[in-house]
């Protein structure tokens, strides 16, 4: 699921790294971001897994600063919200 996960990051972000290269527990978004991505990024990362898994995030500020850490948050959320339905 991570590296799932990172496929859909690195192809929404259009960024030019591999899978391995992000860490699960990189700083993905915010001033000290490993991989220097905005809030635009963020939603295009947000619209990415909706379409990918068939869900919709319906997330306020707290969820969205919890879920979007890392990837490691990422999947952790999604397994919490969405179980059954991944």
């Amino acid at each position: 699921m991570k590296t799932r996960i990172k496929k859909l990051i690195i192809d929404a972000c259009k960024l030019d790294v591999a899978p391995e290269e992000i860490k699960d527990d990189a700083i993905l978004f915010g001033e000290n971001s490993d991989l220097s991505l905005d809030s635009i990024d963020a939603i295009e990362v947000i619209l990415a897994i909706e379409k990918e898994f068939n869900i919709r995030l319906e997330i306020d500020k707290e969820d969205a600063l919890k879920m979007f850490n890392s990837v490691h948050s990422i999947v952790q959320y999604l397994g919490e919200k969405f179980a059954s339905r991944l």
